[in-house]
């Protein structure tokens, strides 16, 4: 069992300025706040075996970070709404920007991994974390739960039938409360311009941005994860994004990325 004492001795061990001497490039693009280091190495970094070294690192999966950094007119502070942030920390894009002391809206709709995204951020006043699913309606859906177990990465709404899903969607599901990213953005009182959209939904991505007027929202910087299995939706997708006043501005691995076109 791991004790209050041990978790505090390793702490006490842990020389903070020794590791950013040595990881000076984190340190320029992370940003460095005690406060919050120990916060997550204190209440994250022990439960599934993370090193410590995790606190300062590019959290996205596939170096998304550094995409959206090159694409927004400043990262050094703004707003983001991450939907389908998980618990907060793994393949997070969210992560490295409230790690800047960014502010935001966390959504996530599985209970499990929710309740890990709650604890991290829950004294922090300025990040509010929803645990809802993101649709094109308020009301209620099936959540269905991924193949990876109970801490699913895969959890969908969408009920679509293909070989993708045969492999990566469980048949157990659970009834979970839906909202409109408008509904959300009117009820915390956000301006109508904000820098940093990003929406992970496996599956349900068209929908979630169906429920946001982007004309009026207008986020500088909207992430998207493809979904070539249905290329109608696929398709009706990116032709909404166009509509609204978005332009392709790159795509890396399964994401796409769209600059809002200020011209």
């Amino acid at each position: 069992m791991i004790t209050e004492e041990y978790k505090n001795n390793l702490l006490q061990d842990f020389n903070y300025q020794a590791y950013l001497y040595f990881n000076p490039d984190i340190r320029e693009s992370l940003g460095f706040d005690k406060h919050l280091a120990e916060k997550h190495y204190i209440e994250n970094g022990f439960w599934e075996g993370r090193v410590c070294n995790y606190i300062f690192k590019d959290t996205s999966q596939s170096g998304e970070y550094e995409i959206i950094c090159s694409l927004i007119s400043d990262r050094s502070d703004g707003f983001l709404i991450d939907v389908g942030a998980h618990n907060g920390f793994d393949l997070s894009n969210s992560y490295p920007f409230l790690m800047k002391g960014w502010s935001g809206i966390l959504v996530e709709p599985l209970p499990s991994a929710f309740e890990l995204l709650n604890n991290m951020y829950k004294s922090y006043e300025d990040i509010i974390c929803l645990n809802v699913a993101c649709s094109d309606v308020n009301g209620s859906r099936n959540l269905h739960l991924g193949s990876d177990g109970d801490l699913s990465f895969m959890s969908t709404l969408c009920e679509d039938d293909n070989d993708w899903f045969d492999k990566n969607r469980s048949k157990v599901s659970i009834l979970v409360k839906t909202k409109t990213l408008n509904s959300i953005l009117e009820e915390n009182t956000i301006n109508k311009e904000f820098k940093l959209l990003l929406i992970d939904c496996e599956g349900h991505d068209y929908e979630v941005l169906n429920g946001i007027n982007l004309k009026l929202s207008k986020p500088e910087l909207i992430v998207t994860e493809n979904y070539t299995s249905n290329m109608d939706k696929h398709k009706k997708k990116h032709l909404n994004l166009l509509l609204s006043g978005y332009r392709f501005a790159a795509q890396h691995d399964c994401n796409t990325f769209w600059k809002r076109n200020w011209k």
